[in-house]
């Protein structure tokens, strides 16, 4: 009977641990080669795994890809807390260690962080690498401080990109505060509240109010700018003359902020409802974090219609050898009907025909939605064994 009790203690003590995700973290480094740049780009990389350690084996399966940009003179090391908070959670890991001189160009370190993306994708369609069909197909990118702001530079104009996230982000050369203007997909901005390094007016205040729906602002209270990484010498050199006593703990810091980062990337990234139902509960003001967001139209919207939900009139109701139909509304959501009985596979690509979401579809109905997505012509693609079909989308 004491065994017993005492193996109840042990598993709810360790409840976290099983909930918050069950993949090990494996490890490698990449250079990755822009040929139109000429440019080689050093990746360190953290993604699921069968066992721990350098260049083993993915975990079956695929999984979004988040790149975080480093901020000036901190190694991508100093991010441990985030790749192992994430990888755990099904979520491929990409830290470039490029720009780390007193110099550095934040235009090149946003086109390096945008390019992984690219590199990534090929690596997908690649035999010979480690995460050949290892991809999902959904993006972030994050940065912190100089990170922060090359994250803006890195996804101006681009849709590609599926979510940016920002921490206490710093203005660059060219401006971030200017590339908000043309950032069109959602982004989450997170700020401290103490930050006396890159404080919130002309930095991440004024890149967030030149963001279009849809945007979060996240305001860590008591938040340092260096906590957003792990502890740092050179970071906290700059933060000799903050009123320190005010910091909360790196710990809590650090909470707070997977707190926010773990539904929102959940929604976007895995298009799970449930997980935006969380963030949008977190709204308002929590024990060390104030939330507010502003996303009437473009929150993800749950990917299957059933019959409860009163699906569109069909104008063709024969299939005609069909794998798929397609409606659509003005509001940039489309609707769309299978006729297989197997599961059935979905590509969206963009104008220039780079691929924007993928996944597997069990359901007779689903729906997508390009709210956030500029006007243009889209293609969805449609495979079913060695079936495909395609229809032209227009936004």
């Amino acid at each position: 009977m004491r065994l017993f009790i005492l193996l109840i203690i042990f598993i709810i003590i360790n409840s976290n641990s099983i909930l918050i995700g069950q993949h090990l973290i494996g490890n490698t480094t990449i250079d990755f080669n822009d040929p139109n740049r000429n440019r080689d780009i050093e990746t360190h990389i953290y993604y699921p795994a069968t066992t721990t350690g350098t260049n083993t084996t993915p975990d079956t399966g695929q999984y979004p890809l988040v790149i975080i940009g480093h901020g000036y003179q901190i190694g991508y090391d100093s991010y441990q807390y985030l790749w192992e908070h994430l990888v755990p959670l099904g979520y491929i890991v990409a830290l470039p260690a490029t720009e780390t001189g007193l110099f550095p160009s934040h235009g090149t370190f946003g086109e390096d962080l945008r390019y992984l993306v690219t590199a990534f994708e090929g690596a997908n369609t690649d035999n010979t690498s480690l995460f050949y069909q290892k991809m999902k197909g959904t993006s972030a990118i994050m940065g912190h401080s100089m990170g922060g702001g090359a994250s803006f530079l890195a996804v101006e104009n681009d849709t590609l990109v599926t979510t940016m996230v920002s921490f206490a982000a710093a203005e660059t050369n060219p401006s971030a505060i200017t590339a908000a203007n043309s950032t069109f997909i959602p982004t989450l901005t997170f700020i401290g509240d103490e930050d006396c390094v890159a404080a919130p007016v002309g930095n991440q205040l004024d890149m967030y109010n030149n963001l279009e729906d849809c945007k979060a602002y996240a305001t860590i209270l008591g938040g340092s700018h260096c906590q957003f990484a792990n502890s740092n010498t050179v970071c906290e050199l700059g933060e000799l003359f903050c009123n320190s006593s005010n910091f909360i703990t790196e710990q809590a810091q650090h909470d707070a902020i997977t707190t926010l980062l773990t539904p929102w990337l959940g929604a976007w990234l895995y298009e799970d409802y449930s997980a935006w139902t969380t963030f949008d509960s977190l709204l308002g003001n929590g024990t060390d974090y104030s939330l507010e967001m502003i996303c009437s139209t473009n929150a993800p919207q749950p990917p299957v219609i059933d019959s409860t939900n009163n699906p569109p009139t069909w104008v063709d109701q024969t299939p005609d050898n069909k794998l798929f139909e397609v409606n659509q509304n003005t509001n940039g959501e489309i609707f769309v009907r299978t006729y297989c009985q197997e599961p059935i596979y979905y590509h969206l690509f963009d104008p220039m025909g780079r691929l924007l979401k993928q996944a597997e579809v069990n359901h007779a109905y689903f729906s997508l939605s390009l709210m956030n997505f500029p006007s243009g012509i889209y293609i969805l693609q449609l495979r079913q064994g060695s079936r495909y079909q395609s229809e032209k989308i227009i936004r």
